[in-house]
């Protein structure tokens, strides 16, 4: 334990709650995405009943929206699932712990209906078409209306201390400013480029990822702000402030760009992150056991909701065939003469 009596817990490792903890946080702003999701299907369902020509835009944000989500997040679902298998050491790596067979059922969806690379492009365009023709009145873009202020180069974060990145506004704020920058840029390349997509793929990507990123950050502050005040709500808040620092220290040089970020903010924002980890640490079972998993689903022998791993893994290998005997079939008759003959 962190007060040094009894065993320490992998889990109150710094390095391993600063691997693992923002996985969980990535899973909380991917279920509350969805959310978003769905109610944008919903409203473009109604809108296409309805009769009213209005029907195509929304569709189109819809399709926007999914496509960049969806490449986003298939890529940091399959990553994410092979940093839980190397922070559970050797464990992790046998067939018992079922996390290589997870990852081989969800490593496909970084091809399945679109490639990362052909999602991205699709989202680029079309919030290059929406900022060709402001004003936006859709949820998902209304930021761009904001493009010409959010492009000051004398604009700067308002942070002044580390606890300051953990307002969820100036968050927002600070990924509005970051994703109205890249898609004007992408604008003013592929101008340049004569609209050579090609030429400006890197800069797409770039694009696709600040937006949803802006995306996932914003559904995961609406839905912390529909929770009913009280500790979960309080639990679930750090995991957002946690989620919006860590994906800026991930991209901090789109952030420190123009210097809207300082140096001593991006110390801040590191310093936020190593901050929040002991205290997402109070909750961090909480936070995955309320997914409700059950042990049928995660066939796990590390991942037992009972937490008696060892046990499991013991029976786990005494089940394998080749242990059913001490020593295994056709040692006698052909090993054993090996090892003991002049050769």
């Amino acid at each position: 334990t962190p007060d040094r009596k009894g065993e320490f817990q992998v889990l109150d490792y710094q390095n391993q709650q600063h691997a693992l903890f923002p996985l969980i946080a990535v899973s909380y702003a991917a279920y509350f995405a969805g959310v978003s999701v769905v109610e944008m299907h919903d409203s473009a369902v109604d809108i296409v009943k309805s009769g009213s020509a209005s029907f195509a835009s929304k569709l189109a944000e819809l399709h926007a929206v999914s496509s960049g989500l969806k490449a986003w997040l298939a890529t940091k679902v399959s990553d994410g699932i092979e940093s839980c298998r190397r922070l559970c050491g050797g464990h992790g790596f046998t067939q018992s712990s079922n996390l290589a067979h997870i990852f081989a059922e969800i490593v496909g969806a970084n091809t399945y209906e679109g490639t990362f690379d052909v999602l991205v492009q699709q989202h680029a365009r079309y919030l290059l078409k929406t900022l060709a023709l402001l004003p936006s009145s859709e949820t998902s873009t209304m930021f761009l209306n904001k493009t010409k202020a959010f492009s000051d180069i004398k604009l700067r974060c308002k942070a002044q201390t580390p606890r300051d990145f953990g307002n969820l506004d100036l968050l927002l704020e600070a990924f509005q400013v970051r994703g109205a920058r890249i898609v004007f840029a992408l604008a003013s390349q592929m101008k340049a480029t004569k609209n050579d997509g090609n030429a400006c793929m890197v800069l797409m990507t770039r694009a696709s990822t600040a937006h949803a990123e802006l995306l996932l950050l914003d559904s995961f502050i609406r839905g912390v702000k529909t929770l009913a005040i009280g500790p979960e709500r309080e639990a679930v808040a750090n995991l957002c402030s946690l989620f919006g620092a860590w994906l800026i220290t991930k991209s901090l040089g789109d952030f420190r760009q123009h210097d809207y970020l300082s140096s001593n903010q991006a110390d801040f924002v590191r310093d936020q992150v190593v901050r929040l980890l002991p205290i997402v640490r109070k909750n961090c079972v909480l936070l995955t056991d309320a997914w409700d998993f059950s042990d049928f689903e995660l066939n796990s022998t590390i991942g037992r909701y009972d937490g008696d791993i060892y046990r499991a893994l013991v029976k786990r290998a005494a089940d394998e065939p080749l242990n059913a005997s001490e020593v295994p079939k056709g040692y006698e008759e052909y090993l054993k003469p090996l090892i003991q003959s002049v050769l």
